[in-house]
């Protein structure tokens, strides 16, 4: 849940992550629900392949959605190097116009909540 004297900086942050692309239907007001009405431990423990299942996106735009988030400052990305090579990894893309893409990363995410 968010903390009342966070109000204004949750609400300049959800504003910059609206306007970082365009967003399928819903997909906004369901991760908004989730950060206004999730406990802490949720927040903290989020996963955005999870959370795209959950609320039926297509896992792509889920990935967009939390590193957007991220960039924008909802969230604190953190990188987690397992020793398992047999796990199976996720492939982050990034579109660099002309249809051209560059890989991002491909070990699994976690994220949360970066403290107000």
């Amino acid at each position: 849940m968010i903390d009342p004297t966070n109000e204004g900086l949750f609400e300049q942050r959800f504003a910059a992550l609206e306007t970082a692309r365009g967003w399928s239907p819903r997909v906004l007001s369901r991760l908004e629900s989730a950060i206004r009405h999730g406990s802490d431990r949720d927040m903290f423990r989020i996963n955005p392949l999870t959370f795209g299942t959950r609320f039926g996106i297509a896992e792509p735009e889920a990935i967009d959605l939390f590193v957007h988030s991220s960039a924008v400052g909802l969230f604190e990305m953190d990188w987690l190097l397992l020793p398992d090579v047999r796990l199976r990894r996720r492939k982050l893309w990034k579109s660099q116009g002309s249809g051209r893409q560059v890989l991002l990363s491909n070990v699994p995410l976690r994220l949360r909540i970066r403290p107000g």
